[in-house]
């Protein structure tokens, strides 16, 4: 999904939210709104590219060949990789990015016995000391593993003089990996990167059929590029070449809308005019986002075993392969794919026919390509028909 201001991802995670809290008033001290930013701020931290975070550019914006193992934090495919090995490596991604959040709150029980001087800031000295400690070392070792990235949260950064970090770190860096979760689970409920079944859209545990690949420089742009400065170079030589190519491959990105078998086109999140997310398979990844953090605050508690086995098994239900089987779609010139993608377009794009209730006096609604109701569950539903006079 795109990062779209009141919409996208923040929308998909401000739900899932809204049905994690149900009736509690405060999660580890923040209430609904603190706990959206900070989860919210987890996932966007997820999508950074050189023009959303010039300073920390981070991965999304790579093709495939360039950063293999980042598919998997979008829920994309390595055409490398076999189905079923592409579906373990998304699961393992997304359940070790619960794991870690499970470290950081472990580390922060921890805190005040790893804090030596009692100053409410742990510093790599304390830190080292804690690892010769039975009952700290775990702990010890994540905070020594995530050391720097826990200074750039407490906005410390290496080489200058500091205090260390604080508890409140550990808390924010227990969000981030939970964003990053939350984000790749949401990632998977869009067509550009996976095909889910779509008997009930709404099903956050739907099959997956398909999973694609990301490659902004696939052959059409790549094509594109190589012709815009061949025609660039004829009239401004070196100069003229190169703008000729970064024109020609943008006119070759929005060939067929696609970046390999990425189309952005599904990654639009629609909502009504109040605001509310209008797709049913957007209310299944904020139900599926929801149903996943309701199950790691029930086990964060747990010993390391317990709790990376739950997280484990409530992870691999959202990453199930069809009866027929998962196919890795990396050529936008595949029959196969492009039926695929078209069936998917016209059912998305009927979203836009229907009321919030499901149904307009022209035609009748249909459950696997509009909206669902915003009844706070996300089961199959039947539109309601008398609602046009």
């Amino acid at each position: 999904m795109d990062q779209k201001e009141g919409a996208g991802h923040h929308k998909i995670t401000e739900e899932a939210t809204r049905k994690l809290f149900g009736t509690r008033d405060t999660i580890d001290g923040m209430g609904q709104q603190e706990y959206f930013q900070q989860l919210d701020e987890g996932q966007e931290h997820a999508d950074r590219s050189p023009i959303s975070s010039p300073l920390d550019w981070g991965e999304t914006w790579k093709p495939h060949w360039m950063a293999e193992d980042a598919q998997r934090e979008h829920s994309m495919a390595d055409p490398n990789l076999s189905p079923e090995q592409n579906l373990q490596a998304i699961r393992s991604f997304v359940g070790g990015q619960l794991n870690n959040a499970h470290a950081a709150h472990s580390a922060s029980r921890d805190f005040a016995a790893l804090d030596g001087d009692g100053d409410g800031h742990l510093t790599s000295t304390e830190i080292k000391s804690g690892m010769g400690d039975k009952k700290l070392a775990e702990s010890a070792a994540y905070l020594s593993r995530e050391l720097g990235n826990l200074e750039e949260l407490s906005n410390d950064e290496l080489g200058d003089e500091n205090d260390g970090f604080t508890q409140k770190d550990l808390q924010k860096a227990e969000m981030r990996s939970l964003g990053a979760a939350t984000h790749a689970l949401e990632d998977s409920y869009s067509s550009a990167h996976m095909f889910r079944d779509t008997t009930d859209p709404s099903d956050p545990h739907a099959r997956v059929e398909g999973i694609n690949v990301f490659n902004p420089l696939d052959e059409e742009t790549t094509t594109g590029a190589a012709d815009g400065a061949a025609v660039g170079a004829l009239f401004g030589g070196l100069a003229g070449a190169l703008v000729g190519a970064v024109a020609g491959g943008l006119i070759g990105v929005g060939q067929d809308e696609d970046m390999g078998t990425h189309d952005h086109r599904f990654d639009e999140v629609p909502v009504d005019e109040e605001g509310r997310l209008a797709r049913a398979s957007d209310l299944a990844a904020a139900a599926a986002s929801a149903e996943m953090l309701s199950t790691y605050y029930e086990h964060r508690d747990d010993d390391d075993a317990a709790a990376h086995q739950a997280f484990a098994d409530n992870v691999a239900s959202f990453y199930q392969a069809s009866d027929q089987g998962v196919s890795v779609f990396e050529d936008n010139d595949d029959p196969a794919w492009q039926q695929e993608r078209d069936e998917r377009l016209n059912a998305t794009n009927n979203v836009a026919d229907y009321d919030w209730v499901g149904g307009t006096c022209e035609e009748e609604a249909s459950p696997t390509a509009s909206e669902v109701p915003d009844s706070g569950q996300y089961e199959s539903w039947e539109p309601e028909q008398e609602i046009c006079e």
